[in-house]
């Protein structure tokens, strides 16, 4: 087992330089989101710390730059469902996954060094779509919870609205002016 988790892992990060069998280098663009979706499903529910800072989300501006934003995504829901206890139907718990440098880079949005501020908010977007897939999509499917659709309902309508405006009764206190930066 523990030879097939260091293999996942290595095509998670790719910092070691492995060969696949025929001797090509392997292409973490392709290797890791197989391997992360992996990597959660086999400590699905386990609260594995060690597989926790395996799959950390990058907490550094040096990180930050060297990690996709959507497998950012990739790990936010494989460490929840290795962490399933931990997942609460609140946006606190939302919010509680977000990094506090990625929570400072939005906050402080400036056209002056544009780079860094789309690295910020496409890994903030991402974090947070990947908190909502593991709330209402995984955690809390099928049970017709009501709370759990009206956040989804509330995520779905500030990001509909960073696009077009959508008229609702929400007042929510999320970030401004992130579609620019987004993809």
């Amino acid at each position: 087992m523990d030879t097939l988790v260091g293999r996942l892992c290595q095509y998670v990060h790719g910092k070691e330089i492995h060969n696949v069998m025929d001797g090509t280098p392997i292409n973490v663009d392709v290797t890791a989101p197989g391997a992360i979706i992996a990597l959660g499903l086999i400590f699905l529910k386990t609260e594995s710390e060690v597989m926790m800072s395996r799959l950390s989300i990058p907490h550094t501006h040096f990180d930050l730059q060297y990690v996709r934003p959507d497998f950012i995504m990739l790990r936010v829901i494989a460490l929840n469902l290795i962490m399933w206890s931990r997942v609460h139907l609140s946006n606190d718990w939302i919010q509680s996954q977000i990094p506090e440098i990625i929570k400072n880079g939005v906050k402080g949005l400036s056209d002056d060094d544009e780079m860094d501020a789309e690295a910020f908010v496409q890994a903030y977007v991402h974090i947070v779509a990947g908190a909502c897939i593991s709330l209402c999509n995984l955690r809390f499917s099928g049970t017709k919870n009501g709370n759990a659709q009206e956040l989804l309902y509330d995520y779905a309508i500030y990001f509909l609205n960073e696009i077009k405006a959508v008229n609702t009764a929400s007042g929510n206190n999320l970030p401004k002016g992130l579609y620019c930066y987004v993809d």
